[in-house]
């Protein structure tokens, strides 16, 4: 009994045409290595026709992995047609001339993109370095600043509560703001007297020379100091 009378016609033609495919491919690469042999006898018995023939099949191949291959295909090539080829794995084929240097090209400039982003992102991070440092400078200014007017208003909130102290005691005593001052630093005619104002005037005033000498600092340094932060920190 034939193999044909037990499975349909369909089954049959499937089973062929999977069985063609399988030899196929299997046999390709070493169909691709024999042409390339073929190509490189051709080359060293002198029979250029041939060799052109057969270098007019290896153009078209596409994605080689074995280093022989490609070695024994680029040689065909460069002696078949006279023309100097090189496979390029980006492209997956052989290119020549024109083609060839504009592939050179853009693989060797991918060392030089690579490094021109790695500049950009360091720029831009020495940017943002310096101006988060330039943030927390004024930040800090501020704080003294601040600090400095809030002790020149408590001084004079202090001020006017003691003259209204000395001409209406009940109503200083009284008053919120005044009483609230009165607590922490004591009745201006106190006995056990302690000049909150002077510790006042002696705050505003150490804010005041420290503010001045931040500014005169940093006038002084600030270009000295970009410098030195650019060069050490941003190259």
């Amino acid at each position: 009994m034939s193999i044909s009378s037990i499975i349909s016609p369909l089954q049959l033609l499937a089973v062929t045409t999977l069985s063609l495919f399988t030899l196929t491919e299997a046999a390709r690469s070493e169909s691709k290595a024999a042409i390339a042999a073929s190509c490189i006898e051709a080359i060293e018995r002198g029979d250029t026709e041939e060799a052109l023939r057969i270098s007019e099949i290896v153009i078209r191949w596409k994605y080689l992995y074995s280093t022989e291959l490609i070695a024994d295909a680029k040689e065909c090539l460069d002696t078949g047609t006279g023309e100097r080829w090189e496979y390029f794995s980006t492209k997956g084929r052989f290119l020549s001339g024109a083609e060839a240097q504009a592939e050179e090209a853009f693989i060797e400039g991918a060392d030089d993109r690579k490094t021109s982003r790695e500049e950009e992102e360091a720029r831009l991070n020495c940017a943002v370095a310096l101006a988060q440092n330039r943030v927390l400078q004024l930040e800090a200014d501020h704080a003294r600043f601040a600090k400095m007017k809030s002790n020149e208003a408590l001084e004079a909130t202090l001020s006017t509560c003691v003259r209204l102290y000395e001409t209406d005691r009940d109503a200083a005593i009284l008053n919120s703001t005044c009483n609230e001052i009165f607590l922490k630093s004591g009745l201006p005619d106190t006995a056990h007297e302690f000049d909150y104002g002077a510790l006042l005037r002696a705050r505003t005033k150490l804010a005041r020379a420290n503010l001045e000498r931040i500014r005169q600092s940093k006038s002084r340094d600030l270009s000295q100091s970009s410098e030195t932060y650019l060069s050490e920190v941003c190259g």
